[in-house]
């Protein structure tokens, strides 16, 4: 008589486990994207000053095909960063974003927006005004250039 009870009793905890299991799964991978954000942050304000100290014309590629510097990881939701300087031009923003966003503080946009990765101010010249640039593989492929006097360049 107690068995039925017993199994209904093992059901129900193997239940309550797997529903457990799937949020700390769920946890782990916004932790993983909020890290990789912070990650992205450090690294791109590294190397901006990295190239500033380097002789004028240094010139640094970030991407697949470079075995010097590889590209920098984003979160997975970005789809596009965008880099602004004052004047920019809304039009040259990518159809499928929105282009409110640009309005925020800061320089540096992970889009489509997201709350948890704020935009950032970083000391960069931009080729075009805004400069977005598509993620491909979740990486963040990029050209830095050193134009002296403490200036650098992306695109």
């Amino acid at each position: 008589m107690a068995e039925p009870f017993t199994y209904i009793i093992i059901i129900i905890l193997i239940a309550l486990i797997f529903l457990f299991g799937f949020k700390v799964i769920g946890q782990i991978q916004d932790n993983k994207d909020l890290t990789l954000y912070a990650t992205f942050r450090a690294q791109l304000t590294k190397e901006v000053t990295e190239i500033s100290l380097k002789n004028q014309g240094s010139l640094l590629k970030y991407s697949e095909d470079s075995s010097f510097k590889r590209p920098l990881a984003v979160p997975q939701p970005v789809e596009y960063v965008c880099f602004k300087e004052e004047g920019y031009d809304p039009n040259l923003i990518p159809e499928s974003l929105d282009k409110s966003y640009l309005e925020l503080d800061g320089n540096v946009f992970l889009l489509p927006e997201n709350s948890e990765y704020p935009p950032f101010d970083i000391n960069l010249n931009l080729v075009k005004n805004p400069l977005c640039i598509q993620i491909r593989n979740n990486f963040l492929s990029f050209t830095l250039e050193n134009k002296g006097n403490g200036i650098v360049e992306i695109r």
